[in-house]
């Protein structure tokens, strides 16, 4: 009898222990899934979409980006890469290039349009500031407030290098650009909460 009470004891405690550590488990991933979830609480909450008008006649006023901050703490440096279409300089030709505008910062809790009309690239040969023909692809590289750089497409956050690579690789030169004029800013409303 006590032989089996011991074997009893054992089977038991071997099962509490399976249990044990199926529970320590299960809470060790729910803590990384926790940490995951927060290292990326700002990055999900920038984002961007793009606007265009089909309509429009002129290329210049049928663009628009739409940057958004949702996060309660600035976003302290991000740039645009975008895949724009430029003039060749036979003035009737065009051809798409990657165009990288310039480091910025963003306030929280805002959200900026810019008018495809405000945005322009430096021709490399003439030196002249033009302006877009189309705009094409975006890809957004930025830190966070503990200074994690991410990339945000327009589908995708990440921090895979690759996606960069890839994007860049597609675009064979790169050009200087620039946001003139004043641009659209507004207040978020739901500002802390993630997009949906």
């Amino acid at each position: 009898m006590a032989i089996i009470a011991g074997i009893g004891t054992l089977l038991f405690t071997g099962v509490a222990t399976y249990y044990s550590a199926e529970i320590a488990k299960d809470q060790l991933d729910q803590s990384r899934e926790d940490a995951d979830r927060e290292e990326r609480s700002q990055a999900s909450r920038f984002s961007f979409w793009q606007h265009f008008d089909y309509v429009s006649s002129d290329p210049q006023d049928s663009y628009e980006l739409h940057l958004i901050n949702r996060s309660p703490d600035p976003i302290p440096q991000f740039f645009m890469l975008m895949e724009m279409q430029v003039m060749l300089p036979d003035g009737i030709n065009s051809k798409s290039v990657g165009v990288q505008f310039e480091n910025r910062s963003m306030a929280p809790c805002t959200e900026w349009v810019i008018f495809g009309r405000n945005m322009q690239y430096q021709d490399p040969d003439s030196g002249k500031w033009r302006k877009m023909v189309n705009a094409g692809r975006l890809m957004i590289p930025f830190i966070d407030r503990n200074s994690v750089e991410w990339l945000r497409t327009v589908d995708q956050l990440s921090q895979d290098e690759e996606l960069s690579e890839t994007f860049s690789e597609d675009l064979t030169e790169g050009y200087v650009g620039r946001v003139v004029g004043k641009r659209q800013e507004k207040a978020v409303e739901g500002c802390g909460s993630a997009p949906d």
